[in-house]
């Protein structure tokens, strides 16, 4: 079963017209890299359920089973995002 989220009802309007839109990838839009403490990442369970992304800060990972190093960054360009273990 998916996790409910909610939004504020005055954002209601906004968020059935982006449903409407049709999705588009702008690669020229701004790049962001996501330090392991950004609030974003927080609740991991979330940026799976929004963003089928899935993300592990290995710092606290066995080096032997590390895939990407200590401190590999998630990106977000555009709607897309693309991490350690993506």
């Amino acid at each position: 079963m998916a996790t409910p989220y909610y939004i504020r009802a005055e954002d209601e309007d906004l968020l059935l017209h982006m449903e409407r839109e049709e999705p588009h990838y702008d690669p020229s839009g701004p790049v962001r890299f996501l330090p392991p403490l950004d609030n974003l990442l927080w609740r991991r369970e979330r940026i799976v359920d929004l963003f089928d992304f899935h993300y592990k800060w290995e710092i606290y990972t066995a080096e032997v089973k590390r895939t990407y190093g200590y401190y590999a960054m998630p990106i977000l360009h555009g709607d897309r995002t693309y991490g350690p273990t993506t």
